[in-house]
C-alpha cells in the first residue's frame, strides 16, 4: 500500500515536471513562431508598398536583390518550420516511451497488489485461530499479576490487542 502511494506520487512527479517541461519548449516555440509570423507581415506589407509603388509608374531599380532578401527570409523560416517539427517529433516520442514504463509501472504494481491482497487473505486465515489461543494466555497471564505491558512484551502481542482482550472480558 506504501510502495503504490510512493510510487504514485513519484509518477505525478514525473507527469507534472513532463508537462511543465513541454509547457515552457510548447511556450517558446510559440514566441519563435510569432517573431516569424511578424516578419512576414513586415515583409507582406514591404511588398505591398512595393507594388503600388511600382503600380504608380516608380521604377523600382533593383528588383533581384529583393527576390534574393525574399528567398532568405522564406529559406529561414523554412528552417525553422522543420526545427520546430523536429522538437515536436522528438516529444512525441519521448511521450510514447513514458507511456510505455507507466504501463509497465501499471502491471508490475497491479501484480503486487495481488500478492499483497493472497498475502493478507491468508493471514487473515491463520489470525483468528491464534486469537482464540491468545486470548487463553492473556487472561491466564492477567490473572497471575502481570501487566498488560508485560503481556504484550513477553508474548510478542501488539498492546491494542492486549488491552482488547482485557476488556472485552471486562478486567479493565
Amino acid at each position: 500500500m506504501i510502495m503504490e502511494l510512493v510510487v504514485m506520487i513519484v509518477f505525478a512527479i514525473v507527469l507534472i515536471l513532463l508537462i511543465g517541461y513541454f509547457y515552457l519548449k510548447d511556450k517558446s516555440q510559440s514566441e519563435k513562431l510569432i517573431a516569424y509570423e511578424k516578419a512576414i507581415d513586415d515583409l507582406n506589407s514591404r511588398l505591398h508598398d512595393i507594388e503600388e509603388q511600382d503600380s504608380s509608374g516608380v521604377v523600382i531599380a533593383d528588383d533581384s536583390s529583393i527576390k534574393k532578401e525574399c528567398e532568405e527570409v522564406e529559406k529561414r523560416v523554412t528552417e525553422q518550420i522543420n526545427e520546430l517539427g523536429d522538437h515536436v517529433l522528438n516529444t512525441i516520442r519521448s511521450l510514447k516511451d513514458i507511456e510505455m514504463k507507466i504501463q509497465d509501472l501499471d502491471q508490475r504494481s497491479s501484480q503486487e497488489i495481488k500478492q499483497l491482497q493472497q498475502s493478507i487473505k491468508q493471514f487473515t486465515l491463520i489470525s483468528p485461530t491464534n486469537s482464540t489461543a491468545n486470548e487463553d494466555i492473556v487472561l491466564d497471564l492477567y490473572k497471575k499479576g502481570y501487566s498488560a505491558e508485560e503481556i504484550a512484551k513477553n508474548e510478542r502481542i501488539p498492546i491494542g490487542e492486549v488491552e482488547l482482550i482485557l476488556k472485552i472480558a471486562n478486567l479493565r
